[in-house]
């Protein structure tokens, strides 16, 4: 018997015991007697079947239940609850993004962090073609030992000149360097890459009918100042740095 037929039976018996012989004689008269008779002897409580159908729920919607605190209370289970009604809303609004922007918007935080980052590396090793090679390692210093490398790396496969998004690349770097250092610095330049491509690429007006959307990297990407990306071929270059995060 599946889990919400369980429920359903529990419920029926719980209303039928309050109604003393009269619910007994109900219960006789019911078209499923029989399996209400079953789920009478010795089935869970009503509360465990709850639980058991919220768990299988969290499942099908595959929601790990590490998210979520242990301890069976109401108000855990109101909030279990709640969570799931979104993470529904959800998908229903994901279900009209592309891949690569579902993945990154359903990322955990780290994750999502990280795709930031390999997306700055992109982004400034574009810039980099315009940097005078003697001036490459000091302009790259920001970025820290490992990063620069891994920039050098990407520079070695070539990248097509693109002036006006090297140049903001290249002052955004500088404004950023003012405070951030390394991956910090990486990561809120990605975020100003990916938020210049986030209204062609997100249902925004969707996200915000359907009171969803509260990632992390979604609510960081609002707040962002976005790279102004003005040619086709800026916004094809961009566009395949993003699609190579997944």
């Amino acid at each position: 018997m599946s889990t919400s037929a369980e429920v359903e039976l529990a419920s029926l018996r719980a209303l039928l015991a309050g109604a003393g012989t009269h619910g007994r004689a109900l219960a006789a008269l019911h078209p499923r007697a029989g399996e209400l008779l079953d789920a009478a002897q010795g089935s869970p409580s009503l509360e465990e079947l709850w639980w058991r159908e919220l768990e299988q729920l969290e499942c099908d919607a595959h929601i790990a239940s590490a998210h979520h605190a242990p301890s069976r209370t109401n108000a855990n289970y109101y909030l279990r609850r709640r969570d799931l009604e979104r993470w529904g809303r959800w998908r229903a609004v994901a279900g009209r993004l592309d891949r690569t922007w579902r993945c990154l918007l359903e990322w955990p935080a780290v994750r999502a962090r990280d795709a930031c980052i390999q997306l700055a590396l992109r982004a400034v090793a574009s810039a980099a073609v315009d940097v005078p090679r003697h001036e490459l390692s000091l302009w790259l210093r920001p970025l820290g030992a490992q990063r620069a490398h891994e920039v050098l790396q990407l520079m070695i496969h070539g990248r097509a000149r693109l002036p006006e998004l090297a140049s903001q690349v290249s002052l955004t770097l500088a404004s950023l360097a003012r405070e951030r250092r390394g991956d910090s610095l990486l990561s809120a330049l990605g975020r100003r890459v990916l938020a210049g491509r986030l209204p062609v690429s997100a249902d925004l007006a969707a996200i915000e009918s359907a009171s969803v959307g509260g990632s992390d990297l979604l609510r960081l990407l609002r707040l962002e100042t976005p790279l102004t990306l003005d040619s086709p071929d800026e916004t094809r270059a961009v566009d395949e740095w993003i699609a190579q995060l997944t």
